[in-house]
């Protein structure tokens, strides 16, 4: 498979379905303890005890927690009850990221001697240039520039990010290191859903072949992330005649405020039972429900104990099926799948709004930029060329 001008040009991831649609600190801060606190090791989760509850809101567990954000809103004098609140504003993904920055950060600081909380705006911008010169890619800098205006406090009132000359600097960077998709195009759904339709029935199926079936049909039949079909539960199930619908209830990427959860279905396809994820997901359920006891997850190992399996598992078994079927997952990865199918149903004419509304997409501007992508080329000429050549031997 040619592998050409595919990858990401970077800098530095029964029935059967169709494709659907404490305190207050001191007003005086101690620059030293900061920045030399860079030499403990990775901060743990805090797990503040607050004495009074009146809402669920701040009983929640709190996320992956980044020290340095809660000094800083500290010195804003922010109570720790609204700290608590405030820090869960960030999702997972988001901590894992700024972490990785924040700590740099922290070095920095303490190499130079200064606040790590009100420095200098001109070394702030000295910070990024580091980061530039590793070859970090605009978009990378640019969660740079967020976890910075997290903590970085401004006189004005002005978030870091927000100042004119770092929007400048930033400016300049993306001119000189333009972002680009990821994959400037996409493999053939048809290539995937062949390879498939070469497996033995579902009932014949191993429970691992089963399990790699039915999450990469899922994938392709609900043009779903991977963070999604994690999420989907026994307890969010409703089993209709010819369906099963899941209903995600905790956040996934796209959740916004008063937006209704989402919901992801998966409708029989009775033209080829092969390719029918309802019928495919009939069987595991089935297969399952010994194994699975108490586990409310609907993706388990297939070893045991058969727990609930995590985000990178479910990755792992998408990657494996698409290596079975042919695709390069050096190029491609496991999200991929996303841009394949709904690119797919776009070719075949399936309404826009349709394919947005599947995907959890507000404005087609995202899928016409970042999905919808051409299929990988194959040169027939020069293949009819060389078979030619070949059969003379």
């Amino acid at each position: 498979m040619p592998s050409e001008n595919c990858g990401r040009q970077s800098y530095g991831n029964s029935d059967c379905a169709v494709l659907e649609n404490s305190s207050l600190v001191s007003e005086t801060s101690d620059t030293s303890d900061r920045a030399s606190s860079v030499l403990e090791e990775a901060p743990a989760t805090i797990s503040t005890s607050l004495q009074r509850s009146d809402s669920s809101l701040v009983s929640e567990p709190e996320p992956i927690s980044m020290p340095l954000i809660r000094d800083s809103l500290k010195e804003q004098r922010i109570s720790e009850s609204a700290i608590n609140i405030i820090m869960r504003s960030w999702r997972d993904s988001s901590h894992k990221q700024y972490r990785t920055y924040l700590n740099k950060w922290r070095v920095f600081c303490f190499e130079r001697e200064i606040d790590p909380i009100r420095p200098p705006v001109g070394l702030a911008l000295d910070f990024l240039v580091e980061l530039v010169n590793t070859g970090l890619s605009f978009s990378a800098l640019n969660t740079a520039r967020s976890a910075l205006s997290a903590v970085i406090i401004i006189d004005a009132g002005v978030p870091f990010g927000a100042l004119p000359i770092v929007k400048r600097f930033l400016k300049a960077v993306f001119l000189s290191k333009p972002s680009s998709p990821r994959y400037q195009c996409i493999w053939d759904v048809k290539t995937v859903l062949d390879y498939i339709s070469t497996m033995h029935k579902v009932t014949q199926l191993s429970l691992k072949d089963l399990s790699l079936k039915l999450i990469i049909l899922m994938a392709l039949t609900s043009a779903q992330r991977g963070q999604t079909l994690h999420l989907l539960n026994m307890s969010n199930l409703h089993i209709g005649k010819a369906s099963y619908t899941f209903t995600i209830s905790k956040h996934v990427k796209q959740s916004r405020p008063g937006v209704s959860p989402s919901v992801v279905r998966f409708s029989a396809y009775p033209v080829n039972r092969k390719l029918c994820v309802v019928t495919c997901l009939t069987e595991y359920l089935s297969r399952t429900q010994i194994l699975r006891g108490e586990e409310d997850s609907l993706f388990i190992s297939y070893t045991r104990p058969h727990k609930a399996v995590g985000r990178e598992t479910i990755s792992r078994w998408i990657k494996v099926m698409l290596a079975r079927a042919g695709i390069d997952i050096s190029i491609f990865k496991a999200h991929s799948t996303r841009a394949a199918a709904t690119s797919a149903a776009n070719r075949a004419a399936v309404p826009l709004n349709d394919i947005l509304s599947k995907a959890g997409w507000s404005n087609a501007s995202t899928f016409a930029r970042f999905y919808n992508k051409p299929i990988i080329n194959v040169d027939h000429f020069a293949n009819r060329v060389l078979d030619s050549v070949g059969t003379n031997k």
